[in-house]
């Protein structure tokens, strides 16, 4: 088919660049400190093709949810396979994690007391890895993690031997993806690994992934790439461990699966209200996801070149929802008919879509598409 003929809205999917994005982190790592792990959000994006592919790779599962584990489980994912985070009570399956090899990181003093209580119980001990909030000392503060100035802070260190040992040391900062704050994370984590005797340091995510130039504009500040980040994230961790003697581990989100993915939908309104262009597509802001939330996602009409130009139009979605705003300021042709590819959504999209108002989009694989190389190589020069 070409993409003139796909039924929007339909997600196109480019596993190869997927597998790409993740190949050259990892070269970049083993380059630089040989010894780590990468590890794939399964929270980012769900499409089963990207997760298969990610296992094939040989890269572990980042979990945060029952339903999220039993999803690895289910794609022949091993427990020493599986990381497994977030702040939902499974204490069943994250001891059974812990105590087949993988890396569980709890999330506060409560979980860790329920976690030793089961320990004890029927006399095991497990390694365990815990989550820290270094809002105090980085600036950003999160909800989540053992605040390190705390009481809560010192109550851990007083839990860690016996029935559980902590191995691991975990952080994730939102709102916090410059290059120096990378730097202070590992800085942060090398320092309680010493103290808590860790031997994994667990980076989180949290970077940004691949933009177009029209994406990027929106951003104040520089946007590193991910050879930048991988080499100050690097760096730090050898200058921390000069014997390479501590394992790191990355969680791979936005910076694999957002370029890896596109939102093709068709133009089914336009109109003028208060002498502004409103165009209206076959999806909702839902299906497009994160990007649209605070910034404007880039965009390509697709369907040809027309004499109408416009100028600062916007581009809404098709519920009956006065927020669904996809596109604030549109600059480009638009007719009833026209297909609209918006770019790089990979990334918090297809696992925020519903069945609201109208059904999730389909799934087609590039491959699958006899143009998709001319588009792929459009879609190429806005980088």
């Amino acid at each position: 088919m070409k993409t003139s003929e796909i039924i929007t809205p339909a997600y196109i999917t480019d596993t190869e660049v997927f597998e790409d994005n993740f190949k050259s982190i990892g070269t970049l790592k083993n380059l630089m400190y040989p010894k780590n792990r990468q590890s794939v959000s399964f929270k980012t994006n769900y499409h089963p093709a990207f997760l298969v592919k990610a296992k094939e790779l040989g890269v572990m599962a980042e979990v945060v949810s029952p339903k999220e584990y039993a999803m690895a489980a289910s794609l022949g994912y091993d427990d020493n396979e599986i990381i497994y985070n977030g702040v939902i009570p499974d204490l069943s399956n994250k001891m059974r994690v812990a105590k087949n090899g993988g890396i569980v990181n709890l999330e506060s003093i409560s979980e860790i007391e329920d976690m030793r209580k089961a320990c004890e119980e029927i006399g095991i001990k497990v390694k365990i890895g815990v989550r820290l909030n270094i809002g105090a000392v980085h600036g950003s503060v999160s909800r989540f993690g053992i605040d390190v100035c705390s009481d809560d802070y010192t109550r851990l260190k007083e839990l860690n031997g016996g029935s559980i040992e902590i191995n691991c040391v975990h952080c994730h900062v939102s709102q916090a993806r410059g290059l120096e704050d990378f730097s202070m994370r590992v800085r942060e984590m090398a320092k309680h690994a010493k103290e808590l005797g860790a031997k994994i340091i667990d980076i989180g995510g949290n970077r940004y992934g691949k933009m177009t130039k029209p994406f990027k504009m929106q951003f104040n500040g520089h946007i590193p790439t991910q050879d930048t980040y991988m080499e100050t994230i690097c760096t730090e961790m050898y200058k921390c461990f000069p014997n390479g003697d501590v394992m790191l581990v990355t969680e791979d989100g936005t910076p694999v699966f957002s370029n890896a993915m596109h939102l093709l939908a068709t133009v089914i309104g336009k109109k003028k209200i208060c002498g502004r262009t409103y165009i209206v597509v076959d999806t909702k802001r839902e299906d497009v996801g994160a990007s649209c939330a605070v910034k404007s996602p880039d965009c390509i009409n697709i369907s040809g070149p027309h004499a109408d130009f416009l100028e600062n139009a916007q581009i809404d979605g098709c519920s009956c929802v006065e927020l669904d705003h996809i596109v604030r300021d549109y600059r480009g042709a638009a007719e009833i008919g026209d297909k609209i590819l918006f770019l790089n959504v990979g990334a918090y999209s297809n696992n925020f879509s519903c069945g609201f108002i109208s059904d999730s989009p389909q799934y087609i694989d590039c491959k699958d598409i006899e143009d998709w190389g001319f588009v792929k190589k459009f879609i190429n020069s806005r980088y």
